[in-house]
């Protein structure tokens, strides 16, 4: 089955090929349509190639792609939304996007906004600018956005409640607990990119204060109960503690070391 059920109004219906085989192409992050009657809000859009699988999935799901209303986005990376181009172009969508991308216009090279595939590539708009506590509508469904700061600047969650449930999709600040990869499972975390440990310590801080019940991550599966989702980010903490550590490690993937970097990597602990 190419999608999964997330919670009642919640379907992951992209997911791309991380330590097993996913839902779409296998460069995807996890993608994910909240439900509200007929209304369909998209949360990210994956990486832009074989798009058309995550449409094929929402079909699969009983769900009707043409009633996608919103395209929200977690973050800026390419696996995130490089698809934003073919979605607003076959859909005619409104996008909703971190604040931080109408005041840093330029931001870093890799975060700009982009629909970014081998075939394609076009500066993507952006309709609404979303801050911390800001609440979107999905029909009578109230959507709370989270800034959520660690991975990247312009990261953000979005919280809902289904079903007497608190759900929030986390993006890749708490991928947490993985049965193929093991506890605290963190979003890459990269000076080049702007990834901040004392921001990640700050998000998690406040998440574990929220009660959430299901932990919707953008890559792997999400944590179904309050318990297993408290324990998840607890330890991302201890992931990130240990990092902290080893400050001259500036990433957990490899990039050159630019001047960008370095300016970086002088303030990065500085809040811990």
């Amino acid at each position: 089955m190419p999608f999964l059920k997330v919670s009642e109004n919640l379907y992951m219906v992209g997911r791309g090929t991380w330590m097993d085989k996913g839902y779409s192409n296998g460069g995807d992050c996890n993608v994910y349509v909240i439900v509200n009657g007929s209304e369909l809000a998209l949360v990210d859009t994956g990486c832009g190639d074989q798009s058309n699988l995550i449409v094929k999935n929402i079909k699969e799901a009983g769900l009707d792609p043409r009633n996608i209303s919103k395209i929200l986005l977690t973050h800026s990376h390419s696996d995130h939304v490089g698809g934003l181009g073919w979605f607003q172009k076959k859909y005619k969508v409104k996008t909703y996007f971190h604040h931080i991308k109408k005041s840093q216009k330029k931001y870093f090279k890799t975060l700009e906004l982009s629909n970014f595939n081998s075939k394609d590539f076009q500066t993507c708009k952006i309709d609404h600018y979303l801050k911390d506590g800001d609440f979107l509508k999905l029909g009578d469904l109230e959507i709370q956005v989270m800034e959520l700061p660690g991975h990247t600047p312009d990261s953000i969650g979005f919280l809902f409640n289904d079903n007497k449930k608190k759900v929030l999709i986390s993006g890749d600040i708490a991928i947490g607990d993985q049965k193929n990869m093991g506890k605290g499972y963190i979003g890459w975390f990269n000076f080049f990119w702007g990834s901040d440990a004392g921001y990640y310590i700050s998000s998690y801080d406040r998440l574990m204060r929220q009660k959430i019940d299901i932990n919707a991550p953008m890559h792997g599966f999400p944590q179904m109960n309050s318990k297993d989702v408290l324990l998840s980010f607890k330890n991302c903490l201890k992931r990130i503690h240990k990092l902290c550590a080893f400050p001259q490690i500036g990433a957990t993937i490899a990039f050159k070391h630019t001047n960008i970097t370095k300016k970086l990597e002088k303030n990065l602990f500085k809040i811990i």
